[in-house]
């Protein structure tokens, strides 16, 4: 069931990413927000809605319809308790038969591959972590009022790292390479005021953020995608920032190609941890930065109007409605039924008893039965996933026990939610002659079932559905009607 959960999940982020990533590109443009640091606002909204959104599969509610395979006629909502609408194959009939469905072969592959990125990923920011505070500890303090600064701002210098770089999530240091200090006044006072004005916005703290959540989301490319026009427009902000400190845009400029030089001189430093002059937002984006700054109208940017920037975050908020409205859903219920934590921790004794009673069943094992039935067991007992004894004797292909479950009293049209009846589950089953003995110890073949989406099924309409036409014509034949 977990593993069925995350591949659901997987699908839904990857759309629905693809859903916000659009919206947000197109907001942008049509609301003209023409400020960096609204830009990076805009987006960042986009990053934690393409986050959030996916978790909407386990809100309560109907969710999209899905045909399953075959079905021309009658839709079913695509749920964890409804493992018909991916229906593959099943075993041979000469034991227990399970139902496996795409989602039981691709789940666990899910699963495991993205376990296995998730570990990767944190690996690789643990280390950089532990390198970038070995390199602080590396580095030589300086004092930041000479760079025009409050005297209590961490300003550190360090030989091999490749261009200055704001870091530290909890101590917030701005860490110079010594190769910068052969630039002019202006160039360097503006790097430094670049750096000053990332630790002024909180892009440290929001930075170490957005790499956490790719290290669970690291399979998602919207989120790289959205990643990379945040950190571009939180460069271009600072550029702003950096160049009303300085008045001098062309030094400033050719402070940022020297640091990218530097970035791609080899033995030298970079980290992805940190906010870096020359090297966030990649090559595209460095290039996108130096020509707006070449532009002979360059001027920074004033912020958007309010009134912008609320029609376009009602418009992606808007976005982010629909997208989870149309989103499948997980049932809770009965992944929390099926859970093996649920299953380890009857409620009551009767349950306990219930529960055996279904495991009997499933082993095969008429000699536990008795003895469960002698000690008091319901022999209708009817469990989250399992249904009743009866049910399970028909979904794990278990003629005999099926029989004696009958024989001793079982109520063969007793209700479960998720598998409706035993005489249902059989036509789901496509098992004919489980079909007949239920129908021969009186079974009601018109007796209709609610769904957990609120919709009637009868052993007729599911044998249609199921394109089970010999099914559909023995339950006519014994009186079944639409």
């Amino acid at each position: 069931m977990i593993a069925s959960a995350v591949y659901v999940f997987f699908l839904t982020a990857l759309w629905q990413g693809a859903i916000i990533t659009a919206a947000t590109f197109a907001a942008v443009r049509i609301f003209r927000i023409a400020d960096a640091s609204s830009r990076a606002n805009i987006w960042s909204m986009a990053f934690f809605a393409s986050v959030v959104l996916p978790f909407s599969i386990f809100l309560p509610g109907a969710g999209i319809e899905i045909s399953p395979p075959g079905d021309a006629q009658e839709k079913e909502f695509v749920t964890l308790a409804a493992p018909a609408a991916y229906e593959f194959f099943h075993t041979s009939t000469s034991g227990p038969r399970r139902v496996i469905g795409y989602h039981d072969l691709i789940a666990p592959v899910f699963l495991l591959f993205w376990i296995a990125g998730a570990l990767w990923r944190t690996t690789g920011l643990a280390l950089d972590a532990a390198a970038m505070e070995k390199m602080r500890r590396e580095s030589v303090r300086l004092s930041g009022a000479k760079f025009g600064l409050p005297e209590n701002t961490d300003i550190r210098l360090h030989a091999s790292l490749s261009s200055p770089i704001a870091a530290g999530l909890f101590r917030p240091s701005i860490i110079l390479p010594a190769a910068i200090f052969e630039e002019s006044c202006d160039a360097l006072r503006g790097a430094v005021a670049h750096e000053f004005a990332h630790v002024k916005r909180g892009d440290l703290v929001s930075n170490c953020a957005e790499a956490a959540v790719l290290c669970l989301f690291w399979w998602n490319p919207s989120l790289y995608f959205i990643r990379n026009a945040i950190a571009e427009n939180r460069e271009m902000a600072c550029d702003d920032h950096a160049v009303m400190q300085t008045k001098n845009t062309g030094e400033y400029a050719s402070a940022l190609v020297s640091c990218a030089e530097r970035a791609m001189t080899p033995g030298l430093t970079t980290h992805a941890l940190a906010t870096s002059l020359g090297v966030a937002g990649g090559p595209s984006g460095l290039g996108r930065r130096l020509a707006r700054l070449a532009d002979g109208n360059y001027t920074p940017q004033k912020r958007t109007a309010r009134s912008r920037l609320l029609l376009a975050g009602a418009a992606i908020a808007a976005v982010t409605t629909c997208a989870a409205a149309a989103a499948p859903r997980v049932d809770v219920k009965s992944f929390a039924a099926a859970s093996p934590f649920a299953r380890a921790a009857p409620r009551s004794h009767s349950e306990r008893l219930g529960r055996e009673l279904v495991e009997a069943v499933i082993d095969d094992d008429i000699a536990r039965a008795e003895n469960l039935l002698a000690n008091g067991a319901d022999i209708d007992a009817v469990l989250e996933g399992d249904g009743t004894p009866l049910i399970a004797a028909v979904n794990n292909d278990c003629f005999g026990f099926a029989s004696w479950l009958i024989a001793n009293g079982a109520n063969v049209d007793a209700y479960a939610r998720y598998d409706e009846t035993a005489l249902i589950s059989a036509v789901r089953n496509s098992d004919a002659v489980m079909v007949r003995l239920l129908i021969t110890a009186g079974a009601n073949v018109n007796l209709t079932a609610k769904t957990e989406t609120g919709k009637l099924r009868s052993p007729l309409g599911e044998a249609r559905r199921q394109g089970r036409r010999e099914i559909a014509q023995l339950l006519i034949s014994r009186g079944a009607v639409q």
